[in-house]
């Protein structure tokens, strides 16, 4: 957490893969990577975002984490691919 927070007075950003072999907490990289970017006041990238066929509907509770991080006034983004 430090090194991100010194990040923030050079204008750097959190840029994180995220885990995705967590079954069904799938969501908590997500999280943490959010919790994060709230906690250091830095803007988050999130890479290699895609969506997993054994998490039905699991992209949506993506976007929505995103989406309600934004909302809040972060500034989160991510790149994604196709399987």
């Amino acid at each position: 957490m430090q090194l991100q927070k010194s990040q923030k007075k050079f204008g750097g950003f959190y840029h994180t893969h995220v885990r995705y072999r967590l079954g069904d907490r799938y969501l908590d990289p997500f999280r943490e990577a959010i919790d994060i970017g709230k906690r250091s006041g830095i803007p988050i990238h999130l890479t290699h975002m895609f969506r997993r066929t054994t998490n039905p509907g699991g992209i949506s509770r993506i976007f929505d984490l995103v989406e309600n991080a934004r909302d809040t006034g972060m500034d989160i983004t991510f790149d994604c691919f196709s399987l």
